[in-house]
C-alpha cells in the first residue's frame, strides 16, 4: 500500500509501514469491523449459498476474527499515542485474561473441541494492555459498532423487502404459534411476518442489538442520535423479543437514573433511582411471572431446570460442552440453556462462573462509579447486555474472541479510563488551588 502526496505539498510518498497514528482509534475500529463482518457473513451463510467463502473448512465467523487480529496488529504497530493506563484498567484486562486461562483448563479437562479463533483472545488483550486506548478512543469504537449494526439491520430489511435476500425461513406453524404468544406490533408492516429474525442469528439476538442501538442513542447527545434511536426502537418492536424489551428498559432507565444534564437533570437523582429501580423490577416481574412460561425455559420441565440438574452432576467444574451434547431429555432437545449464566454453570461449574463473574462484577463497579459521577453510557449498555443474557446466549461463552466480549471490555475501558481522567483533573485543580 502506497499513498502519494499532493503535488507541491512537500510530502514524500509513504508506505503503510511509515504511516503512524496519533491515537488508538484505527486498530480498535479494525478489530470491531472484522468481528462484526464475521458475524454478518455467518448470517448470510444461513440464507444464501456462501460455500465459496469457506476457507479450509472454516466459516467466516472463525477466520474473520483471526484475519482481523493480524490486520489490527499491523495498524496497532503504527500507533504512537501514549495514553495513561490506569491501574484499574490494567487489572481488569489481566482479570479477563486470567478467567480465560481458567476456562481453557476446564474446557481441556472436559475434552472439548475448541475452535481456532479462541486462541486470539489473549493476544487481543495484549494489544489493549500495551497500547491502552483513551476513554474517548474506546468510546469511538463502540459508536462505530452501533452505527454498523444499525446499518446492517436497515440494509437487511430493505434487501428482504425488494427480494435481494430471501427471508430467514421460519415455518408457518411456528409463526402462527408465536403470534398467539407474543406482542408483535409490526406484524404485516413492510412485509414483516411475525417476529423479524434479522441478521444476527434470530429475533432474540437481533432484538438485543436493537436494544443496544436504542440505549446508545438515548445516552448520546448529538442530533444524529435521534435517528439512531428511531432505528433501534423500530427493530426492537420488529423482533418482538421480551428479553430484548427488558434489556432496552434496563439500558434506558440506567441513563435516566444517572443523567447529570439534559431533560432529566431537573428531576432529583434519588427520585430517578427509585423510579428506575421500580420500573425495571416491575417489567422483570411481568416478564418472569406473566404466565408466558418464558417459552419453555421456566418451570419444572423447562430448559433451565434441565440444565441446572445437569450442572448439579458436576457442580464445581461443570460438564463441558461434551457433557451437554451427551445429555438427554430437554437438554438434548435444546443444546443451549437460553441463559448465559446457566450455560456458564453447566459448562464450567462454580469455579468457572465465580472466576469469570468476579471480573465482570469488578468492571460493573467501575461503570457504576462512572454513572454516579454523571457518565452513564458504559453502565447502561452493559446492563442491557447482561439483562439480555438472562434469557439468551449472545456470545459463545467468555472464551470466544467475539464482538460481544469485545464490546463489554471496551465499555469497561471507557468507564475506568474516564474515571482516571476525572481523578487526574481533580488532583490538578486541587494542586492549582493550593498554589494560588
Amino acid at each position: 500500500m502506497v499513498i502519494a502526496s499532493n503535488p507541491g505539498s512537500g510530502l514524500t510518498r509513504k508506505s503503510f509501514w511509515e504511516l503512524k497514528s496519533q491515537n488508538t482509534k484505527p486498530y480498535l475500529v479494525v478489530l470491531t469491523v472484522f468481528l462484526f463482518l464475521g458475524s454478518l457473513l455467518n448470517y448470510l451463510s444461513t440464507i444464501v449459498d456462501t460455500s465459496s467463502l469457506i476457507i479450509k473448512g472454516q466459516p467466516p465467523s472463525i477466520y474473520m476474527p483471526i484475519l482481523g487480529f493480524f490486520v489490527s496488529a499491523a495498524v496497532w504497530s503504527r500507533c504512537t499515542a501514549v495514553t495513561t493506563r490506569s491501574a484499574g484498567t490494567l487489572w481488569i484486562l489481566i482479570g479477563f485474561g486470567a478467567a480465560w486461562i481458567v476456562h481453557i483448563v476446564l474446557a481441556l479437562a472436559a475434552n472439548e473441541a475448541l475452535f481456532h479463533s479462541i486462541w486470539f483472545y489473549l493476544p487481543v488483550l495484549a494489544l489493549l494492555i500495551i497500547k491502552t486506548p483513551s476513554w474517548e478512543d474506546a468510546l469511538f469504537a463502540v459508536w462505530v459498532l452501533a452505527w454498523l449494526v444499525a446499518s446492517a439491520m436497515v440494509l437487511t430489511l430493505v434487501a428482504e423487502s425488494v427480494g435481494i435476500f430471501p427471508r430467514y425461513f421460519v415455518s408457518q406453524e411456528i409463526l402462527d404459534w408465536e403470534k398467539t404468544r407474543y406482542w408483535v406490533p409490526l406484524d404485516g408492516f413492510l412485509g414483516l411476518d411475525g417476529r423479524w429474525p434479522g441478521p444476527f442469528g434470530y429475533n432474540s439476538k437481533t432484538g438485543f442489538v436493537a436494544a443496544f442501538v436504542l440505549t446508545m442513542a438515548f445516552a448520546g447527545k448529538r442530533k444524529s442520535d435521534v435517528f439512531l434511536g428511531l432505528i433501534g426502537l423500530f427493530f426492537l418492536l420488529a423482533t418482538a423479543s421480551r428479553g430484548s424489551f427488558l434489556a432496552a428498559a434496563a439500558g434506558v432507565f440506567a441513563v435516566f437514573a444517572f443523567s447529570r444534564s439534559g431533560i432529566f437533570a431537573w428531576i432529583p437523582i434519588k427520585l430517578r433511582w427509585i423510579t428506575a429501580g421500580i420500573s425495571v423490577s416491575a417489567i422483570g416481574a411481568l416478564f418472569l411471572f406473566g404466565g408466558t412460561q418464558l417459552t419453555g425455559r421456566f418451570g419444572e420441565s423447562g430448559i433451565w431446570s434441565g440444565y441446572i440438574d445437569l450442572w448439579l452432576t458436576s457442580p464445581w467444574i461443570g460438564v463441558g460442552q461434551v457433557g451437554i451434547s451427551q445429555a438427554d431429555g430437554i437438554v438434548a432437545q435444546s443444546q443451549a440453556a437460553h441463559s448465559m449464566y446457566i450455560q456458564e454453570l453447566a459448562n464450567y461449574g462454580i469455579i468457572g462462573f465465580t472466576v469469570q463473574y468476579a471480573v465482570v462484577v469488578a468492571a460493573l463497579v467501575f461503570m457504576t462509579l462512572a454513572a454516579v459521577r454523571g457518565f452513564a453510557l458504559p453502565l447502561a449498555v452493559s446492563s442491557a447486555y447482561l439483562v439480555a443474557s438472562l434469557t439468551e446466549i449472545l456470545n459463545n461463552g467468555w472464551l470466544a474472541h467475539s464482538i460481544y466480549v469485545l464490546l463489554f471490555i471496551l465499555l469497561a475501558i471507557v468507564a475506568i479510563q474516564w474515571l482516571d481522567g476525572q481523578g487526574s483533573r481533580r488532583t490538578s485543580e486541587s494542586n492549582s488551588q493550593n498554589c494560588d
